[in-house]
């Protein structure tokens, strides 16, 4: 997948596009969108994005990865619209004593 010649915005574009037009899965009034900031724990730094940062899922700082994520809900339905890694760097919350 890492070389393939598709453009990962226009297939995404695609995908949520073909979602819609279905009425099983199209956005509706009784749906919501979920934002998520999950972090994982990785070894090295191998990995692009990883590095010491606050892991939320452990409650605390160490080498990791978090991905912001959005999804469209109705609790019956349920699917990404939009993935993010989120860069290590200076964190903006106070750390813990």
């Amino acid at each position: 997948m890492s070389e393939s010649p598709w453009k990962v915005e226009q297939v995404n574009a695609r995908r949520l596009e073909l979602l819609r037009e279905q009425s099983a899965t199209a956005p509706h009034d009784g749906g919501v969108i979920v934002v998520d900031a999950s972090g994982d724990r990785k070894d090295g730094t191998a990995t692009a994005n990883v590095g010491r940062q606050w892991l939320g899922r452990y409650g605390k700082t160490d080498n990791g990865i978090v991905t912001v994520t959005t999804v469209w809900t109705d609790g019956r339905v349920y699917y990404p619209l939009h993935a993010t890694p989120y860069p290590p760097g200076p964190s903006l919350l106070p750390r813990p004593v």
